[in-house]
């Protein structure tokens, strides 16, 4: 199936962003593969009062393959070099983070925790930090790992400064941009295939710039499903040489189940209890917490309503006539204050419960807030232990930690 992707080109600003997705027939009419949202973006070009151009920002698109949730997110950050692009390209990836919600309704999370499995691919425009003089040696003899240690993506996510969280196989190919335009038969080594002279600045000097991958495909799953989407390749395209950027390529595989129907309707009735929430290691000075938000479950854990969702599509042998509809998950926000207990009731199967996240905000007294924390059932029920500690995570930037207590106990007071 299709979906339109806008783009304002009648501003003047080159391009826009596009983002395509292939299903295999079969699984659509099946109803394995169905969407699982509205496809969203977000500007983050030059700002134009009322607006901002849609060159650069992110588009996204989420799907339900079987009973796993996969958003894709194809972006164009902030180009060129200096420290104050780099955190120009951090923002833009703060702000995608924070604002691309591609549910039916909005409920105002990071969406990164949302789906099982979120991939952000695109020109990310992450640069060398080496001079070309320094860079050229080791681009010649093909030392890739050498030129790594200098890549600025790298080093902005162990910094925690962004896409804290997200992966990337390691990378085996030469740098990605800027390449010389058409076949170069003349090349007898990998320098002479890049363009390094820049384009000559206000006071007529002409600068270089060192080759860099600026084209990246990462991905981030929930920590319970890690070991369910593994990359089996990464590299580029070096026939294509109709542009300046060497297109990337990425096989994933992902491992899927088809949880027997039987599990949709024979559940028990769980009571949640959660307090004693303490923040600590808070970045910068927060103002003081006035209370979290909670969103349980997830937006496409409601098996029962997928389920019912798939049948209705093999009556109507069309996903897109449901896309309002099967989006629409039974899931509820809670908020309590910092003096409250969280309280939840939930029917389910004890297997299907042990598929459920629990995200949580902490909202400051500002009405702003600190970021968000992610609990996974299967992991925290498996513990004896009702205490859980986790990391909070605004736009994906390290925020500090997050503690408390959550009891689960059936209507037969069984913990």
């Amino acid at each position: 199936y299709q979906r339109r992707v806008h783009g304002n080109t009648c501003l003047g600003y080159h391009g826009y962003i596009v983002l395509l997705v292939f299903a295999k027939t079969s699984l659509v009419s099946r109803g394995h593969f169905i969407p699982s949202g509205r496809t969203e973006r977000v500007k983050r070009g030059k700002d134009l009062g009322v607006t901002r151009a849609s060159n650069k920002g992110g588009v996204g698109m989420p799907f339900r393959v079987y009973d796993s949730v996969v958003a894709f997110t194809a972006v164009h950050l902030t180009a060129d070099t200096s420290k104050s692009r780099v955190e120009a390209r951090n923002e833009d990836c703060y702000g995608i983070l924070r604002d691309l919600q591609m549910g039916m309704e909005y409920v105002g999370f990071d969406y990164q925790d949302q789906y099982h499995h979120t991939f952000l691919l695109g020109d990310l425009n992450y640069r060398l930090t080496i001079s070309p003089s320094d860079a050229l040696p080791a681009l010649n003899a093909g030392e890739w790992s050498t030129l790594l240690q200098n890549d600025e993506l790298r080093q902005e996510i162990e910094a925690g400064h962004v896409l804290s969280g997200f992966l990337e196989h390691p990378i085996s190919f030469p740098p990605t941009y800027k390449r010389k335009i058409g076949p170069c038969p003349e090349a007898t080594c990998y320098a002479d295939q890049y363009v390094l002279a820049k384009k000559k600045t206000s006071d007529g000097e002409l600068g270089l710039r060192p080759p860099s991958w600026t084209d990246r495909i990462l991905w981030k799953s929930l920590p319970d499903v890690k070991d369910r989407m593994i990359c089996t390749g990464y590299g580029s395209c070096l026939e294509v040489s109709t542009s300046d950027h060497s297109p990337v390529w990425s096989t994933m595989k992902m491992v899927v189940t088809n949880e027997p129907s039987s599990y949709l309707f024979d559940g028990k009735e769980y009571s949640f209890t959660a307090d004693h929430f303490v923040v600590r290691n808070a970045v910068g000075s927060p103002q003081r917490v006035k209370e979290y938000m909670v969103l349980f479950p997830l937006p496409d854990e409601d098996l029962l309503m997928i389920h019912t969702g798939m049948h209705q599509i093999l009556e109507l042998g069309s996903a897109l006539e449901l896309s309002s509809k099967s989006s629409q998950a039974n899931r509820v926000i809670h908020r309590f204050g910092v003096d409250q207990k969280l309280e939840i009731k939930c029917t389910a199967h004890w297997n299907v419960l042990l598929t459920y996240h629990m995200i949580i905000k902490i909202v400051l007294v500002n009405g702003d807030d600190l970021g968000q924390s992610l609990l996974c059932l299967s992991t925290h029920l498996k513990n004896s232990d009702s205490h859980f500690h986790l990391s909070v995570y605004r736009g994906g930037v390290y925020q500090g930690t997050l503690e408390g207590d959550l009891f689960v106990v059936t209507t037969t007071d069984e913990v």
